[in-house]
């Protein structure tokens, strides 16, 4: 073994050339070129005599442990060596060694020179084609792309163009933009480009285009700068994309939303018509239910007294069932208008009770409260708390057969929490998940044994999570029920001097008359109504007490205000044609002589935004039909009282 060259730096083909060389330069020559970790990269050798080796090195035996290095470099870069290396020791040696040393100098030059020189050579060669190769990329890519590319100079004429509809691309270049595009030089268009040359910045626009073929399109144009070595904005590069199917859809998106409003605007004026059409003719019915009473309760047999609790609590009935089905509808269509008071929840719960301890007496339940020792305030809406109320103590009552329903309210650690705990009929582990889902009821179809719609818990919840609260239910079947209601506390109301005291709750409902009254006697009473039956109840529930006077409509309201100037106005909001009384009201109140005249609005309207209408047109008074007798008749003796 003659000669070994260890080289590294290098790639295959340049590690085969310097194979080629050395192996020209003699015989008895060995090559192997390792990797910087010392492995065999290359390797190959000559065993044929050439040159000066085969005159003198044949007679040589060459050693391991006396090597001669010679280093191979190029611009002064370390790039391998050539090690040789002797077996004997003789006169020759070194003689040969000052000889080879020559040799391998020279070749050790000579080749690193040409390596380098090749590598170099090779190195830019693959640059080159790596240029064109991403050059192609680019450029299949651009001409195959789905939007349309150009390039514009600085005077807006095309320098490059990927594709065209019509035509040839290279037929476009060196075409102004104005000329191809149609655009005047104060089009958007063209500012857009301009404004990009002079700030070096990225811009967006986008605009329609009509097409004599096809009709309007719409197009939005990307622009980007391109600069050259010194910053300076040679050319814009503009990506042109068709957005007509984008626009189109936008369209119809925005048609559907509008549909989808309009039909949630005729769902809710369906329902608050349907609630209309039902509270009307139910005020009569019940209304006239209380006068027959009255009038037959001396005359009639105790058994057959209870015939009239029989058409109140259909009554009641009917009446809860669209007040549900008007909650849930506004839940869906997100129209609840949840509005905040801190509120005594003891006050409230008192109140809920008295109206449900007739229910309870019916059914034979006893109906417990326990008084919470003070004030209980939360912060909740007024009308939903009264539905969370009455819907869960309503269906504990419902759904015992005997026993009793407790209630009591106390705090924990996250605020106040109502308790209420019935020994009823309980529900199955399998149905209680189900218990808050809309129109979920456990018996249901032919056989089912309780009456209802199945949204008092839906709402319930739905009411609860609205302001911060939550409700809790556990049961086990023929073992009870108890709802919990969990609320945060909130800060008191502290009564401020002179604070005008909140109205009065309204009293239960009940067949028997209130005691006297205050009432100025035979007081001018003035009734805008447009059913002629419920004016005749009027004139037959008031007339006793009242001088009762009826208007159809503002004319002929207007006439009798030019008669008499009453003590009274109870007014419905919806008048057959012609002015509605929420007009009315706030006409009435621009005249001087009618500016204290206390004017009430009764009206089958019973949502919250037909109150504050009524409120905010100047009414002092709101009652929704079906009104109770006795509230009705100590409505208008309040308001009528010399007091």
């Amino acid at each position: 073994e003659l000669l070994k060259i260890h080289l590294w730096n290098f790639d295959q083909d340049t590690a085969r050339e310097y194979i080629d060389i050395i192996l020209d330069t003699g015989d008895y020559v060995w090559l192997e070129i390792r990797n910087p970790d010392g492995s065999v990269f290359a390797s190959g050798g000559n065993t044929q005599p050439r040159t000066l080796i085969e005159r003198g090195l044949m007679a040589l035996d060459l050693v391991r442990d006396v090597p001669v290095t010679i280093p191979l470099s190029y611009r002064g870069v370390a790039i391998g060596t050539f090690v040789a290396q002797w077996r004997n020791r003789n006169i020759y040696e070194y003689l040969y060694l000052f000889m080879l040393l020559l040799l391998l100098t020279a070749v050790s030059q000579y080749a690193g020179k040409v390596a380098g020189q090749s590598a170099e050579l090779r190195r830019r060669e693959r640059a080159e084609a790596a240029l064109r190769a991403s050059e192609a990329t680019w450029r299949s890519l651009v001409e195959h792309a789905p939007d349309t590319i150009f390039t514009i100079d600085r005077d807006l004429r095309l320098t490059y163009i990927n594709r065209t509809e019509t035509g040839a691309p290279e037929e476009l270049i060196g075409r102004s933009v104005q000329e191809l595009f149609g655009q005047r030089e104060d089009s958007e268009g063209v500012q857009t480009l301009r404004m990009v040359f002079e700030t070096g910045l990225p811009a967006t626009f986008e605009a329609p285009y009509e097409d004599p073929q096809r009709g309007r399109r719409w197009f939005s144009a990307r622009m980007a700068p391109i600069t050259n070595e010194d910053g300076a904005v040679e050319s814009v590069l503009v990506v042109v994309t068709e957005t007509t199917m984008r626009k189109q859809t936008e369209a119809e998106l925005r048609r559907a939303r509008d549909d989808a409003e309009r039909a949630n605007q005729l769902k809710s004026e369906f329902l608050a018509n349907m609630s209309h059409e039902i509270r009307t003719p139910l005020n009569v019915i019940l209304g006239y239910t209380s006068l027959v009473e009255r009038f037959a309760r001396e005359h009639l047999p105790e058994e057959r007294q209870v015939y009239f609790d029989y058409i109140r609590n259909a009554g009641r009935r009917l009446l809860d069932t669209i007040q549900k089905i008007i909650d849930i509808s506004r839940f869906h269509i997100d129209d609840f208008p949840f509005e905040a008071e801190t509120i005594d929840l003891a006050e409230t719960l008192s109140e809920c009770v008295l109206e449900l301890n007739i229910l309870a007496e019916e059914r034979g339940i006893d109906l417990v409260l326990h008084q919470c020792p003070e004030p209980r305030w939360i912060r909740f809406d007024r009308y939903a708390l009264q539905q969370v109320l009455i819907n869960v103590i309503e269906n504990a009552i419902k759904y015992t057969d005997q026993g009793s329903v407790e209630i009591e309210c106390g705090t924990d650690d996250d605020g106040v929490v109502l308790t209420v705990r019935d020994t009823g009929i309980g529900i199955s582990e399998e149905f209680l998940p189900k218990v808050f889902d809309e129109f979920s009821q456990e018996h249901g179809g032919y056989t089912r044994a309780f009456e209802g719609t199945g949204l008092g818990l839906a709402l319930v919840r739905k009411f609860m999570e609205l302001g911060d609260g939550r409700v809790e239910i556990e049961s086990r079947k023929q073992q009870g029920t108890t709802v919990r209601l969990h609320w945060p506390a909130a800060q008191p109301v502290q009564s401020e001097p002179g604070e005008k005291a909140p109205p009065p709750a309204a009293p239960p409902v009940s067949a028997e008359p209130e005691s006297a009254s205050t009432a100025r006697e035979h007081a001018v009473v003035y009734v805008v109504e447009d059913d002629p039956s419920t004016q005749a109840f009027m004139r037959t529930a008031l007339s006793d007490r009242f001088d009762v006077k009826t208007a159809s409509s503002a004319q002929e309201l207007d006439a009798l205000l030019d008669q008499q100037i009453p003590d009274l106005i109870l007014m419905d909001l919806s008048l057959g044609g012609g002015e509605d009384g929420v007009s009315i009201t706030r006409r009435l109140r621009s005249r001087d002589e009618l500016a204290a005249t206390p004017i009430i609005a009764l009206t089958a309207h019973a949502l919250d935004r037909d109150r504050e209408a009524a409120l905010a047109a100047g009414c002092d008074d709101y009652l929704s039909k079906p009104c109770p007798l006795d509230r009705l008749i100590d409505t208008v003796e309040r308001y009528t009282s010399d007091a």
